[in-house]
């Protein structure tokens, strides 16, 4: 009987530290993202959104052709992500929507909105 109480009490655990790090990466836009935005001139319809997180702060870059584009903002609250860049002297905002794995928003320029998706890129160990 106690053997199957210490085994129940370490699987507990341990799927309670799975349902921590899922909740986690739920709560956390830190990664890198594969995003799609098919309306997009041609050369920024893919493109790779790296964000990253020092001291509850969040910053990053997008990188599209071999070049990478600073983000000027980006802030995260409630599932929802918000990114700003200059792109060739365009203003872009980003507003997109975390689920886990998956994004979907908008990106908004002074010439119209588009819809935007993205995966998070798993890194395989």
């Amino acid at each position: 009987m106690k053997k199957l109480f210490i085994i129940a009490v370490l699987l507990g655990g341990l799927l309670g530290l799975s349902h921590n790090t899922v909740a986690e990466i739920k709560k956390n836009p830190a990664g890198s993202w594969k995003c799609s935005v098919p309306e997009a001139p041609y050369e920024y319809q893919e493109f790779t959104l790296i964000i990253t997180k020092d001291n509850n702060q969040y910053s990053g870059k997008a990188s599209a052709g071999g070049y990478d584009i600073p983000l000027n903002t980006v802030t995260f609250s409630r599932r929802k992500l918000q990114v700003t860049l200059n792109v060739q002297g365009l203003d872009v905002t980003i507003v997109t929507k975390v689920k886990a794995k998956k994004m979907e928003g908008k990106v908004s320029t002074s010439e119209g909105e588009m819809k935007i998706t993205a995966e998070r890129i798993v890194e395989k160990k």
